[in-house]
């Protein structure tokens, strides 16, 4: 994940979503460091760098039963921007 995420700082948010076709997070930012991402595009992307074999935004869900729950499994914070509920609340 934190491969993923320096790569959208140094890309900055548009740049990143373009270039590996995802669209901004409507609900769940994944938390690194005090800053937030887009939880789906970051997860996309580091699969890839994981595995060699990029997943796309079409191949899985962001929301809170997909990406949010598999980046909170591996230990990471989510939050919800969407209903303004904490973390833990969800």
């Amino acid at each position: 994940m934190r491969q993923a995420a320096a790569e959208y700082d140094q890309l900055g948010q548009d740049e990143f979503l373009a270039l590996h076709g995802f669209g901004r997070a409507r609900a769940y930012l994944l938390i690194v460091d005090g800053k937030s991402y887009d939880s789906k595009a970051i997860l996309g992307v580091a699969f890839g760098l994981a595995t060699g074999r990029p997943m796309g935004s079409d191949e899985f869900s962001g929301g809170a039963y997909g990406a949010a729950a598999v980046l909170r499994a591996l230990g990471f914070e989510v939050r919800n921007i969407r209903d303004g509920q904490s973390p833990s609340n969800q």
